[in-house]
């Protein structure tokens, strides 16, 4: 079950590792570093208690891996090294407040988000404009790749399925840059 919030993030992490890592090896560990910094990004003060982050991770051992973390509950680590800690006691079984890991893939958590009503958006360069007229319903669930994005094969599924692209930009930008921007957008939308 996904809990509902105001925004959520969902991050597909092609090649992120789905087994313990040690702090230094982060990097190395399919750009699991892209993880720990876009999940920092996601649960910035003073979004993070309304916001739920989210990533599949498609990497070896034992790909797709989802792990979710509720800002309301969860300690926000201050590094990808305190990440890679909090990562690794998940994955060898040990309970972090506010994190959680299961068994699901992309297409099975976008439809369990969609299911638990997240009105669900897909941010690349080339959707609608989130400036512009472009209707922004709450919550929202917004789905972003990481250094290797989504495949034409997943973005058709999107399409298909009906989730909107919406646009930040006509450039691609790191993710954690992604995250912030439309947390901006939303509380200009939405302030209070």
């Amino acid at each position: 079950m996904i809990p509902v919030v105001q925004r959520a993030f969902l991050l597909k992490a092609s090649k992120a590792w789905t087994k313990a890592v040690k702090p230094r090896e982060i990097a190395v560990a399919g750009r699991l570093d892209v993880v720990a910094r876009t999940l920092m990004a996601a649960l910035v003060e003073p979004y993070r208690r309304f916001t739920l982050f989210m990533t599949v991770l498609e990497g070896p051992p034992k790909p797709p891996l989802l792990l979710m973390v509720d800002g309301s509950k969860a300690h926000v680590p201050g590094s990808e090294e305190e990440f890679a800690r909090i990562y690794s006691e998940l994955i060898q079984g040990g309970t972090v407040n506010g994190y959680q890991v299961k068994r699901s893939s992309f297409r099975e958590t976008v439809n369990m988000a969609r299911r638990a009503g997240y009105n669900v958006y897909y941010l690349y360069e080339l959707g609608n404009d989130i400036r512009g007229n472009f209707k922004l319903v709450l919550p929202a669930l917004f789905i972003l790749g990481d250094h290797l994005g989504l495949t034409s094969k997943e973005e058709k599924w999107l399409f298909k399925s009906g989730i909107r692209g919406v646009s930040i930009g006509p450039i691609s930008y790191f993710a954690s840059h992604c995250i912030l921007i439309v947390h901006e957008e939303i509380s200009r939308r939405y302030p209070g």
